[in-house]
Order: C-alpha cells, then sequence, then structure tokens
C-alpha cells in the first residue's frame, strides 16, 4: 500500500512538472510570435509611399489600425516552433506584400476623405510590394537561458566586459523592467484614499507580481555601444493585472474596489499604465564628453523619477487628429520640464543643448518615448491627452552619444 501510495505521488508529481512546462513553453511560443507580429508590423509600417509619406503615415490618418492589424494576423507561421534549445523558441511568419498592398488598397477606398493619398495614386507606388514578401522571425526565451546572452559582435567593446559582469548586467536589466513595470501602477487609484501602491506595499501581493514577472519570457536583448544591456519581457498588460487582481483579493489589509464597476476601471486605468516592458543597466559606465559639457559619471538625481505632462487641442476634422494635435502639445510641455533639468552644475540640459545638437537630438529621442496614458474627449470636439516619462530614458540617451 505504501509503495502503490509512492507511486501515485510519484506520477502526480510527473504530471505536475510536464503541466508547468507545457504552460512555459506556451507562453514562450507566443511570446515568439508576437514579437515576430512587431516585426512584421514594423517592416510594413516602413514601406515608403512616396519621401514624405509612409505606409504608418496613412494608416494613422484614415485610422485603420484595426483594419491593418487583421490583415496581418493572417501571417503564416512557417513551420512549427523552433526551438534553439529548451529554452529559446523562435516563430517565423510571412505575409505576401501583394496581400499588404491589396489592404492598404481598400483601407484607403474605404476612406477617401481622410487619406493624404488617393487610391488611384496609390496602386502604382505599391507596384514593388507585389514581387515581395514580408518575413519576421521572433525569439523569446526563458529565463534561466538569459544569462547565456551575449553580443552579436564584440566590436564596440563588449569584448573588455567579462563573463560575470556581462551576466550581472543583464540580470540587472531584467530586474530594472520588473521594478519599471511596477512603478509604473503604484500611483493608480484602488480604492478611496489607497492606490495599487498600497496593494502592492502587501508582501504577498508584490511576490506575486515580482514571481509573475520575472517568469516572463526574454523577447529581446541588446548589448549597446555605451555598455548597457536592454532587456525586454513579453508581459501583457491584461495578463499583468489579472496577476495583481487575483492577488489583491486574496490580501486582506487594503480595501478593494467594492463592485465590478469599480473593478472594470480599476483594469482600465491599470493597463493604460503599461507600455512595454523594458529595462536597463550598465555594465560600465565610461565617462563622455559633450563638446563643452562633461557628463557626470554618477546619473543625476532626477533619473529614479517621472514627468506627467497635459496636451490639449481645439476641435478637429475628427476625434483621432484633436487627440494626436494634444499629444503633440503633451509631449512638447513635456519636453520643456526635461530641458529645466540639471545635468551638471549650474547647467540644464537645455543649455547644454545650444552647444551640442547631438544633445538636442538625443533628448528628441528620448522623449519620443513618453507613454500616453489617458485620452479625454470633451463634448465639444476638443481633446485633452496625458504622457508619461521615465527620465532614465533621458539620462540613457544622453549617456549613448558618441
Amino acid at each position: 500500500m505504501v509503495v502503490r501510495h509512492l507511486l501515485l505521488l510519484v506520477l502526480l508529481l510527473v504530471a505536475a512538472h510536464a503541466r508547468g512546462q507545457e504552460t512555459g513553453n506556451h507562453d514562450r511560443v507566443q511570446a515568439a510570435y508576437d514579437n515576430a507580429m512587431q516585426s512584421l508590423r514594423q517592416q510594413v509600417d516602413d514601406v515608403q509611399i512616396r519621401p514624405d509619406l509612409t505606409i504608418a503615415d496613412v494608416i494613422e490618418k484614415v485610422g485603420g489600425e484595426a483594419e491593418l492589424a487583421t490583415i496581418l494576423a493572417k501571417a503564416q507561421r512557417i513551420g512549427g516552433p523552433r526551438w534553439l534549445d529548451d529554452q529559446t523558441c523562435q516563430v517565423r511568419l510571412d505575409i505576401s506584400g501583394a496581400t499588404v498592398a491589396d489592404s492598404l488598397k481598400q483601407i484607403v477606398s474605404d476612406n477617401p476623405k481622410k487619406s493624404p493619398v488617393t487610391v488611384d495614386a496609390l496602386a502604382p507606388r505599391l507596384k514593388d510590394l507585389n514581387k515581395k514578401t514580408f518575413c519576421a522571425v521572433g525569439t523569446s526565451t526563458g529565463s534561466k537561458a538569459i544569462g547565456g546572452a551575449r553580443p552579436i559582435r564584440e566590436a564596440d567593446g563588449w569584448a573588455a566586459v567579462d563573463d560575470d559582469a556581462r551576466r550581472q548586467a543583464v540580470a540587472a536589466a531584467k530586474r530594472d523592467a520588473v521594478t519599471r513595470v511596477i512603478e509604473s501602477v503604484r500611483d493608480v487609484p484602488l480604492a478611496p484614499d489607497k492606490t495599487v501602491g498600497d496593494a502592492m506595499d502587501v508582501k504577498s501581493v508584490h511576490e506575486a507580481l515580482d514571481r509573475w514577472i520575472q517568469s516572463r519570457p526574454v523577447t529581446r536583448v541588446e548589448f549597446q555601444e555605451d555598455f548597457q544591456v536592454k532587456l525586454t519581457l513579453a508581459a501583457a498588460a491584461g495578463d499583468l493585472y489579472n496577476t495583481f487582481e487575483s492577488a489583491a483579493k486574496a490580501q486582506t489589509k487594503v480595501p478593494l474596489p467594492k463592485d465590478s464597476k469599480g473593478w472594470d476601471e480599476l483594469r482600465e486605468r491599470f493597463t493604460s499604465r503599461i507600455g512595454r516592458v523594458s529595462g536597463r543597466a550598465s555594465a560600465k559606465a565610461p565617462s563622455r564628453v559633450v563638446n563643452a559639457v562633461q557628463l557626470p559619471d554618477v546619473p543625476p538625481d532626477w533619473v529614479q523619477q517621472q514627468l506627467d505632462a497635459q496636451g490639449s487641442s481645439k476641435a478637429k476634422a475628427d476625434k483621432l487628429k484633436a487627440a494626436r494635435a494634444a499629444e503633440t502639445d503633451a509631449v512638447s510641455r513635456l519636453r520643456t520640464q526635461v530641458e529645466a533639468l540639471p545635468l551638471t552644475s549650474g547647467v540644464t540640459i537645455g543649455e547644454a543643448q545650444k552647444r551640442d545638437k547631438r544633445l538636442a537630438e538625443a533628448v528628441g529621442r528620448a522623449v519620443k518615448e513618453a507613454h500616453t496614458y489617458k485620452v479625454d474627449y470633451e463634448s465639444d470636439g476638443s481633446a485633452r491627452v496625458k504622457v508619461n516619462l521615465d527620465l532614465r530614458e533621458v539620462w540613457e540617451s544622453i549617456r549613448s552619444l558618441p
């Protein structure tokens, strides 16, 4: 009888392990697919219709995001998932250029007044797509394998970084990604006088979130010239929220929404704050000089902060244009705040960038990383938009200057 019980226990443990492995494999396959889809979309977006117009521009102006996403979702998987090892998965997607061209012409035909180009003018410019196939390979790997990630080429100085320092930088970048995504939702209102951060301060909730994010597949690791490692995790906003909600409901220390409406509003606010889940860390931080400005070796105090800005726009021809105009206004206001930050003793970023246009370009690249987390449309057709920027993006963009 004892032997039978032991055998049953062993079988149950083997089955549980197999289910866990199957779940992990499914997550990695899905992450690789999502990664390939992002690459495919970027390739299509970048196609030039004329020197001043891309497919992305047309789609934005006609409001064809959903239609294009539906078309790209039909991309064929070439073969099954390819496993490079027991942790790393690749998925390949292909879609014909002719399919993309026909879809774009249909989208423009359905929205002729909004399009910056007519169907007749569009057709000859897309002729080359009939001979093209868009192909993208997406990769994801598990947490256990990521420590072995190496630069594809080490000519940029990574050859001088030893394996321990490289692994530590990769691990720190992953930890930074976890910290960033948790911090991005801390101030979301949860209940009267309580925020999501209050719930996350409960040990069980914090551990549940931390554990879930840490377990997410890695879709990208970049070893950059300034000895920065940038790591991206496959962490969908909805799944992250579900993990938080489940853990929050299991605790009793912090009050929660009282009805389904409150939970629905929380989900919307929570998920709107989640952008791409990525983190950075440095294996080495050499001094940089931007013309006459010596950049500090130690990051400024503001590097740990975030900035918010709100922009507005009067009524436009449609809501999307009003929102875009409001977003542009918000980003402009955000940049003004960034330029007021001290870079060195007695010199602000705004003053320093007057000495070197490269610094201004670096700030511009960083500000483009701002995350739009709220859009309000008024009854008169005007719009208000709120954006948020992690100031580490600013510092890292400046530090990356040659």
